[in-house]
C-alpha cells in the first residue's frame, strides 16, 4: 500500500505491508489499481514513466477519472508486448 495521506499504522488494519514510494510500489506488485480523485496533483498521473516503473507482466486496473491517463495511447504499446497484461 502506498498512500501519502494516510497516517502509517492504517495499513495493520487492512493486512497489509505499507512502502514508502510509488516506484516501490510498482516494482514489487502484480496488481495496481488506481483509486484517485482528480486534481491538479493527479490529473495525467499515469503516464510513460508511470508504466515503464511496473513490474513485467503485471496488470493495471483504473477505478479513478480517466483523465488520470496522460493519453490513452500511454497503455497501447505496453499492451501489445506484453509489458501489462
Amino acid at each position: 500500500m502506498f498512500d501519502k495521506y494516510k497516517p502509517r499504522g492504517c495499513e495493520k488494519m487492512l493486512g497489509t505491508k505499507r512502502v514508502d514510494s510509488m516506484e516501490e510500489l510498482f516494482s514489487t506488485s502484480d496488481i495496481v489499481s488506481i483509486h484517485v480523485p482528480l486534481n491538479s496533483e493527479t490529473y495525467g498521473l499515469v503516464d510513460e514513466k508511470f508504466i515503464n516503473l511496473m513490474k513485467n507482466e503485471a496488470s493495471f486496473v483504473n477505478t479513478a477519472r480517466g483523465k488520470i491517463l496522460k493519453h490513452i495511447d500511454v497503455l497501447y504499446e505496453p499492451l501489445r508486448v506484453g509489458k501489462l497484461t
